[in-house]
């Protein structure tokens, strides 16, 4: 069996076919998955070089195969290409392929939600914490608060959905992002630390008097690593007189800012920057040559740079991210983006021998706790739990109405009372009003039986004006509610979905269907469904009111669990313009009730509208509106004449003038 896995990594490509990875994780990483599946296809962004860089290190190999994502980097970017990369993350799986998607990630995150959708089962492996990515300081970004309540909210609802679910940590991820109670679970470290990677003894201890090496390791594209805290701290133990240096083995994008930082706080001649080092025994050596392990990160997972250094024997001072505490005691932790913490606890080390030799003895034996003769056990336990899972998918795959993403943060950004459970279920139909038309009579028409089963209907009507069939529906049982559209819509509607607790939101209201089902997702619906019953809005078209549709499709496209249409063209109109509809997607035509029509009318109709016995009868059904053309009926019925057939036209609809 293959297993399908993403990452977040950004790969390089080489004419030859080769795919490459510069400081990120190789071929031998990636190998671990052939200890259940038969092949990995590793599903990752892919940048076209004409050569490798000179640290890089090939990915794909035997058994280990790239399914290349349109490159892009930051979000930006990704907005942009957003269509592409989910119609290649999806194209990646097979029918057969198990999936097990390394989150927070938006390729998993993507991945996630289409296969939940489809009721496949998937697995996680949780590498990272996105309430600390967001965190103050973390990233720079308009959006950071609100950012930090969705990603996080958005992992846990993949972790409730998720057939099994692996963390990096023993118990920090596992409290923030629980699995669901019945899915498989575990927890073993992302590293790799083969014997050669630990040394038999820590190494010797520096003198008194320095000088001192610290070093730090990590990227550079994203301030994650807080080594502007290791500059900034290092500047105020050059002022206390201690001869310290510092080494940081990584490159990004803020290296030449960190540079700068360091040229501002006159420590410029004791900040080293390696640039990326294949990973291995370049790494290592750079770690022989220090006598301090510094890591004051921002966000973590459980940082596989720690437990590398700790295997060389290293003292360690790190922040209180993610799983540091996992690796080193209370008095080697301070707060994110303290220097002055960090200052404090690197000179407490440095300045007693005793203590650093303590350190280096208890960090060597707890990195052996992460060897890889002791993970690997774990990880080939998971894997096959998750290749049993992908061959039985019919119990694996999660609830989907589980408590979602979207009912969180309504909990937090939209104040309520307490919901009691719905004892039956509640449909909440979405309409402009109950006027007299072909969508609006079918509600009508489906109401009794709706009723009898013991479905609870409310009916919304965002024109504000409940139309003239309401005193029928109220008397059928259903409940109206007037809902005109405004700035205040949005928290009014959620607020009644989650007062009533709505089972279903059944939307037909064209395109704004997107908004429908987004809020209703919000509100924790479960059941959300956008119904489409024309190939056109009715609308003249215009720039603005493409990048509308366009909008409302893609809402329509991540919020609907369903999509209903009277007609391919009226579904290719609402979903999927220029691509084929997804499975979510059906063609329901419209239905008449027959009984109705068995018996002859009361009243003859030419008589009524004093038509002959020899006239042709035109009838005309439909509301004054551009697409239904009832203007032409004067036309017809004149060329008819013209023609010596006499003929006589009705039109039955709400009085009006026609568009055209």
């Amino acid at each position: 069996m293959r297993v399908v896995v993403t990452a977040e990594a950004r790969l390089l490509a080489t004419p030859d076919g080769a795919v490459w990875t510069n400081g990120g994780s190789p071929y031998g990483y990636w190998t671990r998955y052939l200890s259940a599946f038969d092949e990995i296809r590793l599903v990752a962004r892919v940048c076209e070089v004409d050569r490798p860089p000179p640290a890089a290190e090939r990915v794909d190999g035997a058994g280990v195969q790239v399914w290349r994502l349109p490159y892009y980097v930051g979000p930006v970017q990704y907005l942009v290409r957003r269509a592409a990369v989910r119609q290649a993350a999806r194209a990646a799986v097979g029918d057969t392929d198990a999936v097990i998607l390394r989150v927070p990630s938006p390729i998993g995150g993507l991945l996630a939600g289409m296969l939940a959708r489809e009721r496949r089962p998937y697995a996680l492996e949780v590498v990272g914490d996105p309430y600390d990515v967001f965190a103050p300081g973390a990233v720079s970004h308009p959006l950071r608060p609100v950012l930090r309540r969705w990603f996080p909210a958005l992992l846990q609802d993949q972790c409730r959905r998720a057939a099994a679910v692996a963390y990096v940590t023993a118990g920090h991820l596992q409290a923030r992002y629980p699995a669901a109670p019945d899915a498989v679970t575990a927890h073993f470290a992302g590293v790799h630390l083969p014997p050669a990677a630990f040394v038999a003894e820590p190494p010797p201890l520096p003198g008194r008097g320095g000088p001192f090496h610290l070093i730090s390791v990590g990227s550079l594209e994203q301030p994650y690593k807080g080594v502007d805290t290791s500059i900034r701290a290092l500047a105020a133990l050059v002022a206390e007189g201690l001869d310290v240096r510092l080494v940081h083995v990584g490159d990004g994008r803020l290296r030449s800012r960190l540079a700068q930082l360091a040229d501002r706080l006159a420590v410029a001649d004791r900040v080293t920057f390696t640039g990326a080092l294949p990973a291995g025994a370049p790494v290592r050596r750079r770690l022989d040559e220090a006598h301090l392990f510094l890591m004051p990160s921002r966000t973590e997972g459980l940082p596989r740079a720690l437990v590398e250094a700790m295997a060389r024997g290293l003292p360690a001072v790190g922040s209180t991210a993610g799983g540091i505490p996992e690796l080193l005691p209370p008095e080697h932790l301070v707060p994110p983006d303290d220097p002055v913490a960090l200052a404090t606890a690197v000179r407490a080390l440095l300045t007693d021998p005793h203590r650093m030799a303590a350190a280096a003895d208890r960090n060597l034996r707890r990195a052996r706790t992460y060897a890889s003769s002791a993970l690997m056990p774990r990880r080939a336990a998971y894997y096959r739990a998750v290749r049993a899972t992908a061959e039985a998918p019919a119990t694996a795959v999660r609830d989907t109405d589980r408590p979602p993403l979207a009912r969180r943060l309504a909990d937090r950004v939209l104040p309520g009372p307490p919901q009691v459970p719905a004892h039956r279920p509640r449909v909440v139909r979405v309409l402009g009003s109950l006027d007299v038309g072909g969508c609006e009579l079918r509600t009508l028409e489906l109401m009794p039986q709706l009723l009898s089963a013991g479905v609870e209907l409310h009916i919304v009507a965002l024109s504000g004006r409940v139309g003239t069939l309401a005193p029928r529906a109220r008397l059928l049982g259903a409940h109206v509610h007037p809902m005109p559209l405004g700035f205040d819509f949005p928290v009014r509607f959620v607020r009644l979905l989650r007062r009533l607790r709505a089972t279903v939101v059944h939307s037909d209201v064209a395109t704004f269907s997107g908004a429908i089902v987004a809020l209703a997702a919000l509100a924790g619906v479960p059941a959300r469904i956008a119904h489409f019953r024309s190939d056109g809005d009715g609308r003249p078209d215009s720039p603005r009111r493409r990048l509308q549709r366009w909008l409302m499709r893609g809402l329509i496209v991540c919020f609907a669990t369903d999509v209903l249409a009277v007609s391919p063209g009226a579904l290719r109109h609402g979903y999927a313009r220029d691509s084929v509809p997804g499975p979510r997607c059906r063609v329901v035509p419209n239905g008449l009730d027959l009984e109705r029509l068995r018996a002859p009318a009361a009243t003859d109709l030419r008589a009524r509208v004093g038509a002959g016995p020899d006239e042709v009868l035109l009838l005309h059904v439909g509301r004054p509106a551009r697409e239904k053309r009832r203007a032409l009926l004067p036309a017809v019925v004149a060329a008819l004449g013209a023609a010596g057939v006499p003929a006589h036209a009705v039109l039955v609809g709400p009085h009006g003038a026609d568009d055209d």
